[in-house]
Order: C-alpha cells, then sequence, then structure tokens
C-alpha cells in the first residue's frame, strides 16, 4: 500500500521525537529500539498507527471508511459549556475519562483524537490506541501494551516499557471500558491507577459508558461528551454527504415532527438512524423504540429501494417477521451467555442454538441466518477470521430488550426477577424496556428494587437517627485512602487528600441497577462528611485512626468502622437523604404506571361481567 502525502507529513513530524527516543535509550533499553534507526522508520510507525483511520459505521457498514471522510467535531462539557475539541492539547494533561451514552461517538472521537497525534495540531506524542473489548481473560492491560508497542518494531522488555512511559512521548487511549470482560474489571483498574501513580509524564485517555467502576477512580476526572442539538443537525447531516436539498428536507421534516422527538435526537447514531428511517419511510418515528422497530425493516430492504420490482431473497427463506423474531431470542441468548458484542464461530452457533430451541417456528441453517444478518442486513459484521461483531453495542441491546417486551408474562416476570439479583450486564436491556415495556418493567423491576433499598436505609435510621451505620452493615471494610495532594504534577509532601474511596464489595440483594446507584450515593455523603484534607503531622498524631496502605505507596487508610471516625453526621445524612427522596420519586412515578394498567384490566373484567 502506498504511503500517502499525508502520513509523509506526518512522518517529519515526528521524525524528532523518534530520534529523542532512541537517541535517549541506554544499555538494554536502546537494543530494543535497533529498528527504529532506519531513517524511513517515521513513515512507516506512522502508517502502522493510521489503522486507526479506517472504520466500519452504521452509515456505511459494507467497507472500511476514513474517519476524516465524515468526521462530525465532538464537543466535550468543560466548565459546563460544549467546547470542540480539536486535540489533546484541549483536554489538558489530567488522566480523564470521556463520557458518553450509547451512539455519543466515544470510539470515533477517541480514534480522531489518535490521528490528530500524528498532525500539527497534536501534543507531539506516540499514541497507543486499544480497544478494551478485545481483552480475554488471563492477559492482563500491560500484554496489551506491549502487544501494541511491539506491533511499532520494539523489542519489548520492562526496561524498555519504563523509558516509554517516563518519557513523556506516548499517550493511552482505551477505548470502551464499559466493553471490558466483567471478570477483568478490577484488575485493569487496578493496573490503570498503579500506571498513573508510576508514570506521572503518560497520560491515559479511557472512553465509557456512565456508572462504570473507572469513573470512581480518584486518579482520573470524568468528562462529559456533549449531545447534539438542533444547531448541530445541519452540519452533521452535511458530513454524511448528505446533498443541502435533502439536508433541508430532512431539518423540515425534524422541525415538523411531535415535540418530544427532539429530545431523542441528541446522540450521531440517533440522528444517523433517524435520516436512515427517514430516507425509507419518509416519516419520523416520535419514541426511540419505533427507530429500532422500523430500522430492522429498513436495513433488510436499503439495498433493493433503487431497483424496481426486485425483492431480494433471504438466505434463511425466512420472512422479514421471523428473521426478526429469531434475531431478537439470539441477542437475548448472546447476552444472557456473557458473550459480549464480539462472537466467536462457536459462541454465534451456540446462540443460534439456544435461539432455535426456544423458537421453534423459525428454523433454519446457522450459517444461512448468519449470512442476513451480516451480508443483507448489516446489523453485524464478520471481522477477520473467527469474529461476528455487533455493529453497534446498542443494536445488540434493544433487540434483546425487544424479545422480552414479546415473551409472556410469565417468563417476563422471571427475566425481571434474575436481573434484579444479576443487573450488570442488563442495565442498558432494562433502560430500554423502561420504554417499551413499562408495565412490566416497574411491577416486576423498578418497585422491588426500589423497596428493597429503602427498607435497607430504614433499618437503623429510626433507632440512632443516622444513616451511618446503614453503610457499614453493606460495606462494613469500607475506607477513604488519603494520598499526598499533587498539584501540577508536584506532590506536597504536607497535606494528604482523598484518592479513594472502598472497597464495594458487590451486594447479595435483589437491588439491581441502584447498586451502583448506592455506591455514588455513599462516595457523595463521604466527600460532605469527610476532611477534604489532612496535614501529614496530623495523621502521625492520630496514628490509631489511619492505616498506612502498604501496596499502593504511601497512601494512608481511613477505616470508617473506627469509633474515631471524624465524620460530619449531618451532611452525611444530608446527602443520603438527597438518593433516598430521589428514589422515593421514582417509586411513586413506577407505581402510578402500574395502578394504571391494573385499572385497566379492572374496566375490561368488569365489562366481561356484564
Amino acid at each position: 500500500m502506498a504511503i500517502t502525502g499525508i502520513e509523509i507529513a506526518a512522518a517529519r513530524l515526528f521524525a524528532p521525537i523518534i530520534k529523542e527516543l532512541y537517541s535517549g535509550a541506554k544499555g538494554i533499553a536502546e537494543e530494543g529500539f535497533n529498528k527504529w534507526k532506519s531513517e524511513k522508520f517515521p513513515q512507516k510507525l506512522i502508517k502502522k498507527i493510521s489503522v486507526a483511520d479506517k472504520v466500519k459505521t452504521i452509515w456505511c457498514s459494507d467497507k472500511d471508511i476514513s474517519l476524516k471522510d465524515f468526521y462530525y467535531p465532538s464537543k466535550l462539557v468543560i466548565n459546563r459549556s460544549s467546547t470542540v475539541i480539536k486535540s489533546i492539547n484541549d483536554i489538558g494533561k489530567q488522566n480523564i475519562v470521556v463520557e458518553g451514552i450509547v451512539g455519543q461517538g466515544k470510539s470515533i472521537f477517541l480514534r480522531y483524537l489518535c490521528l490528530q497525534e500524528l498532525s500539527g495540531a497534536g501534543s507531539g506524542r506516540i499514541p497507543l490506541f486499544l480497544e478494551l473489548r478485545s481483552f480475554s481473560p488471563g492477559k492482563n492491560l500491560k500484554y496489551y501494551l506491549f502487544q501494541a508497542l511491539e506491533k511499532l518494531d520494539l523489542k519489548m522488555s520492562d526496561d524498555i516499557f519504563d523509558y516509554l512511559a517516563e518519557s513523556g512521548k506516548i499517550v493511552l487511549l482505551l477505548d470502551g471500558f464499559d466493553e471490558l470482560n466483567s471478570d477483568l474489571v478490577p484488575d485493569v483498574i487496578s493496573e490503570m491507577e498503579f500506571l498513573s501513580e508510576k508514570y506521572e509524564s503518560m497520560q491515559i485517555i479511557v472512553t465509557s459508558r456512565p456508572e462504570n467502576a473507572i469513573q470512581k477512580s480518584r486518579h482520573f476526572i470524568t468528562t462529559k461528551i456533549a449531545t447534539l442539538d438542533v444547531t448541530d443537525y445541519s452540519g452533521f447531516l452535511k458530513s454524511l454527504k448528505i446533498s443541502p436539498t435533502r439536508r433541508a428536507e430532512i431539518l423540515t421534516a425534524i422541525k415538523g415532527s411531535p415535540s418530544n422527538v427532539s429530545a431523542l435526537i441528541n446522540t450521531p447514531l440517533m440522528l444517523t438512524l433517524l435520516v436512515m428511517v427517514y430516507e425509507s419511510e419518509k416519516e419520523i418515528p416520535s419514541e426511540l423504540p419505533e427507530f429500532f422497530e422500523k430500522l430492522f425493516h429498513v436495513v433488510f430492504t436499503k439495498h433493493d429501494r433503487l431497483k424496481s420490482g426486485f425483492n431480494r431473497e433471504h438466505y434463511s427463506g425466512l420472512s422479514e417477521k421471523k428473521l426478526q423474531i429469531l434475531f431478537e431470542t439470539f441477542c437475548f441468548m448472546v447476552i444472557q451467555e456473557d458473550f459480549g458484542r464480539n462472537l466467536t464461530s462457536d459462541q454465534f452457533s451456540n446462540a443460534f442454538s439456544l435461539a432455535s430451541e426456544y423458537i421453534s417456528e423459525c428454523l433454519c441453517e446457522c450459517e444461512s441466518f448468519k449470512k442476513d444478518i451480516t451480508k443483507v442486513s448489516c446489523l453485524m459484521l464478520e471481522e477477520g477470521f473467527d469474529t461476528t461483531s455487533f455493529l453497534h453495542k446498542s443494536i445488540l441491546e434493544y433487540y434483546a430488550a425487544s424479545f422480552i417486551k414479546r415473551a409472556s408474562d410469565d417468563v417476563a416476570s422471571l427475566y425481571y426477577d434474575s436481573t434484579r439479583k444479576n443487573s450488570a450486564r442488563w442495565n442498558q436491556v432494562n433502560l430500554f424496556l423502561q420504554k417499551i415495556d413499562s408495565y412490566r418493567h416497574a411491577k416486576y423491576y423498578l418497585i422491588p428494587c426500589i423497596e428493597e433499598v429503602l427498607k435497607i436505609f430504614d433499618a437503623h435510621i429510626k433507632i440512632k437517627k443516622t444513616y451511618f451505620d446503614n453503610v457499614l452493615k453493606i460495606y462494613p471494610d469500607i475506607a477513604i485512602g488519603y494520598r499526598q495532594l499533587t498539584i501540577d504534577g508536584v506532590e506536597n509532601e504536607n497535606d494528604y487528600t482523598p484518592q479513594m474511596y472502598g472497597p464495594f464489595v458487590p451486594i447479595d440483594l435483589p437491588i439491581g441497577y441502584l447498586e451502583s446507584e448506592i455506591q455514588n450515593a455513599v462516595v457523595n455523603a463521604l466527600t460532605e462528611s469527610h476532611p477534604e484534607k489532612f496535614r501529614k503531622s496530623e495523621i502521625k498524631e492520630r496514628h490509631s485512626l489511619f492505616t498506612l496502605d502498604k501496596g499502593a505507596g504511601e497512601r494512608y487508610l481511613l477505616l470508617l468502622k473506627n469509633k474515631e471516625n471524624p465524620y460530619d453526621s449531618k451532611s452525611f445524612n444530608r446527602s443520603i437523604e438527597i438518593f433516598i427522596n430521589s428514589k422515593k420519586l421514582i417509586l411513586n412515578s413506577a407505581q402510578e404506571i402500574v395502578s394504571n394498567e391494573e385499572r385497566k384490566k379492572n374496566i375490561f373484567q368488569r365489562a366481561k361481567l356484564k
């Protein structure tokens, strides 16, 4: 493949960095840089990193396209205002979590930052872009970092990694923390925190959906991607190469659509889906679930719309409706088996077998079904020799939710009951069900979850007038870790500030999605009620209050169960009460949904008796 003019220009910019790193390497580390001696190596390095430029999108799913051909500038919420980010320079030097909801373009944004490092607009560092969804059990973060660096023609060793990390010449871009195998989360967080402590010159940027464990780390600052608003629509549609005439037509349709549709069109994914559906249906659905319902039909017919009288035959021989039912069941089985977004051939076959066993009326061959989903609809893509991936994680989650929506009351009740006890992988599915199966979601999931949580916090408050004992009952070993305050990379040896809250051992109670919310509420309460700073002299004077955490450098743990724990009970109670009151409001709304539905049933029963 030929070297492009852009890559040659980037190589010229990188040549001094490569020379500086090679020249600064000594002893054992120097041997690992042997391949970097060549004058042509900068071009080779740029070409290796530039693979991040090629992606598949739902708009153009049949081939890889260059990010620069469709990228619409992402904005981050900084100081409460939306700021266009052109490079890492606009973010700062701190470690950050780029947080965004489904379809907000987190991965595309991180790839863009990676490519900007290859231009004059970058921060002058070598970017290492890793997709966390590809991590396998048994292999740690360091393994994948070494693997990425070996692809850059380095002969890796601990010495070389230490040298690179301490040089300040590399930046880690870790994509999709929410797609990381759940078994790997604690170890990967521990490694990321270790790297951030040991190599202060190496910046780490990681993307994640909301409410994940990485956002609780005090080593990272969470920054949200700004949502799209009406002022973005025209520019985004232009980035999709939609003609001015058609853009005007779509914008007019959006303006004339039901008022609540604008609240739905707040991410690049949703606006893209809207355009796809509008192109087919010539109307804009008013609710989120309608997008996905119409989408299935659109993707199965989009290739044939321009061919008059042509109706493509499905490989499976199934009708579109039966294919959708089979696909919904397949998606549910994929999540139930915890296969994730990327399926091996065996995993695909297993999920298909379970789906076929559940709905025997939709019989077909596995390979025929796969061809319909990958070659006709493109809702999934075949990647490499043995991997089939969902085009977007939200597709997997919505159609799994749709499976539950179609299920009988008995099956739905079993599902909601089980996800209250093991909800992590089902969180987004349940958010979709809150819209499309609101009655049963409220009755079997929301109400029991919230009532259980309120019962937990009611246990002691009536007796001791504080929620602190409730928290200790839930998390008996919880502590606050105080570490030396660091300002601009310089440690203040006298001031120690909170750097860690935990551990948060999973609660063995049927409280569903509220477990992570309880953790956030506890962290907020501890922040409000405990000193934001201790002097080193105070720590020494009150040695019985603190325990030195030997495994994490000079970090002192303040155990909350210590009777001398200096906390403000009023501030703690006030913070927990805010959380409890917010849940009571949700409970009231859920009870109203159930009450209205039960009332309809009663009216129907009375009519039958007459």
